[in-house]
């Protein structure tokens, strides 16, 4: 019964560790979302097939593109 508490206590710190780096993947992808939207320059992201996938606001004010 040990083994299983230990496999219970290793999932559960597993679980908050993933939770943990979760939230902190957000917090990092909300801070880059928020720099590239308050950018004075115009900007676009591509992707390896050269389609835009991402812009920020200066760039579709730029380009008359819906806000």
């Amino acid at each position: 019964m040990h083994e299983a508490g230990a496999l219970k206590s290793r999932c559960a710190q597993a679980a908050g560790t993933a939770a943990a780096e979760a939230d902190a993947l957000r917090l990092a992808l909300a801070l880059h979302q928020d720099i590239l939207e308050y950018m004075d320059q115009g900007v676009s992201v591509l992707d390896a097939d050269l389609r835009i996938v991402a812009t920020n606001r200066r760039l579709r004010e730029l380009f008359g593109f819906p806000l």
